[in-house]
């Protein structure tokens, strides 16, 4: 067999990747060090089972992860950067690029979309000028598409924040966006 053959097991030691570039340490902002550590210091002695809990404190103080908050949270968890990132990367609820204070999620599930929630992005758009993404030029608002919210039976459905909205109306639309309360709409 030849030694090259990927079927080959050369043993541990060559999976061990040697003289690799150190990687420098995390400079989050202030602001993102100061959130972090603020929920750090809540998991003193942290397991790797409370990943997930402990992101989501740090999203809710920041609301998203920049690539440096992810570096300095990866050193001071000790949870390798791809491992962070990938977990960070996975959940559509945590940002990676910076998003509004509240975020509108359209389901675009076929449910939904066969009840009009294409049109309904259509309108969010067109009331915040922004596309899917991007946050409105106060940072107030962003929108983007979700996946199934699992409210079928009240479609077409929206998050409002962490807010469910079921049988959105234009009325119930328009109330989200100009900040009134985040009433249901019973059709």
């Amino acid at each position: 067999m030849n030694p090259l053959d990927p079927r080959v097991d050369r043993g541990a030691a060559s999976a061990i990747q040697r003289d690799q570039p150190e990687v420098p340490p995390a400079d989050p902002t202030p602001e993102e060090r100061a959130a972090a550590d603020a929920v750090l210091a809540r998991y003193p002695e942290f397991r790797r089972d409370q990943l997930l809990p402990l992101l989501h404190e740090v999203h809710a103080r920041t609301g998203w992860f920049s690539l440096e908050l992810t570096r300095y949270l990866s050193q001071c968890l000790g949870v390798p950067f791809a491992d962070l990132y990938g977990v960070i990367s996975f959940y559509a609820l945590f940002k990676t690029v910076p998003s509004g204070k509240t975020v509108l999620r359209v389901c675009n599930g076929l449910p939904c979309y066969l009840h009009g929630a294409y049109d309904l992005g259509l309108r969010v758009q067109e009331m915040l000028g922004v596309g899917p993404g991007e946050p409105t030029p106060d940072g107030r608002l962003s929108w983007e598409w979700f996946p199934c919210l699992g409210q079928c039976d009240y479609a077409p459905a929206m998050l409002a924040g962490e807010d469910e909205i079921r049988s959105v109306t234009p009325e119930v639309l328009e109330k989200i966006v100009s900040g009134g309360t985040h009433a249901t709409s019973d059709r």
